[in-house]
């Protein structure tokens, strides 16, 4: 499979510059936005009624951790994918955190004055390592019941938006939700979250290109990064394997800023001249199947330990290679399929 996902790390460069209104029609729901910060206070003082510092705290870090890559590694092990070299790579490039920022003023200061959790220790680089996956796998492990412990639930339905890309070969189904499924409620965000993930080199097919509005019922358990993130992006997630339904189709004209194929043509849009894309649509219901399964944290610990350690010879590269990067290159020059 080759569907490409949300990476924020990756994404850096991109989420640091001033969100664009693509489309007048997608303006942010205030009052959403309001009604989030409205619910997190009331479960606040239902939690923690007597330690609300510590409420913002706990909420703003987990809404920080998922919005930087640990939402990937999540996502990563509860969907069965193989994160250990993408582990390795964090590692040896160092994690840090770019800034934090928080769309309501009582988690200004909580969300800002955050910092990464995760501390190098060990007197080598193999110490280091073992120490580092004893910390992101508790991180992980504990990223998952907080995203859990503190949801909340409209009263009403509300519509989000999610934009995936999807090349012919990639038989992905993408109207099935598992695991902790990234959405935002202003679909211009959606589109800018879509069209940041796939910059690169290579122009993309604009009709690989799917935009999802999906039709969330009152009391549907989600949660929202916008206490604590990079870069807001009213983004709601989901926290149950769910799919759609009573699907339509049809189709959505936004303005587009990377180089896209059109009738065998590349069409080299940029910030300063945009051009006008249509890409399809599809509509339908949220629908839930069951509750998320937490992943075996301790056993996935385990085997990227042993993976590594026995990949290509790799014990030895430990010693001898680990600070160069051709090694990490060759690594994944070999493992293509574990960066998808």
């Amino acid at each position: 499979m080759n569907i490409k996902r949300k990476t924020y790390k990756h994404r850096a460069k991109h989420r640091r510059t001033k969100k664009r209104r693509i489309n007048k029609a997608g303006a942010p729901n205030p009052l959403l936005a309001a009604k989030i910060g409205e619910l997190y206070n009331e479960l606040g003082n239902t939690l923690y009624k007597d330690d609300m510092p510590f409420y913002r705290y706990i909420t703003a870090l987990t809404a920080r951790q998922y919005s930087f890559h640990y939402d990937t590694l999540l996502n990563g092990l509860m969907r069965n994918r193989n994160i250990d070299v993408l582990l390795l790579k964090y590692f040896n490039e160092g994690d840090s955190w770019y800034g934090s920022e928080s769309a309501y003023a009582e988690y200004k200061k909580p969300c800002e004055k955050l910092n990464y959790p995760i501390v190098n220790r060990g007197a080598n680089k193999k110490e280091q390592w073992k120490n580092y996956l004893d910390d992101i796998y508790g991180q992980l492990n504990q990223l998952y019941h907080n995203l859990l412990l503190y949801r909340i639930q409209f009263d009403t339905e509300v519509t989000v938006y999610r934009g995936v890309y999807i090349e012919p070969t990639n038989e992905y189904p993408y109207t099935y939700f598992t695991g902790f499924t990234s959405t935002a409620y202003d679909i211009d965000s959606a589109l800018q979250i879509m069209m940041s993930d796939y910059v690169n080199d290579e122009p993309k097919n604009k009709e690989y290109f799917v935009l999802l509005e999906i039709r969330v019922p009152a009391n549907t358990l989600i949660y929202s990064t916008n206490l604590c993130t990079i870069q807001i992006e009213d983004e709601i997630i989901f926290t149950e394997n769910a799919y759609l339904t009573e699907v339509t189709e049809s189709e959505h004209t936004f303005d587009a800023w990377i180089p896209f194929i059109e009738e065998g043509i590349i069409k080299d849009a940029n910030y300063k001249d945009t051009t006008p894309v249509t890409i399809k649509k599809l509509t339908g219901q949220y629908n839930k199947m069951n509750d998320l399964t937490p992943p075996n944290f301790s056993k996935a610990k385990q085997n990227t330990y042993d993976a590594i350690k026995t990949m290509r010879d790799s014990a030895e590269a430990l010693k001898t290679k680990w600070a160069d990067p051709k090694f990490l290159d060759t690594l994944k020059s070999k493992t293509k399929s574990w960066f998808s």
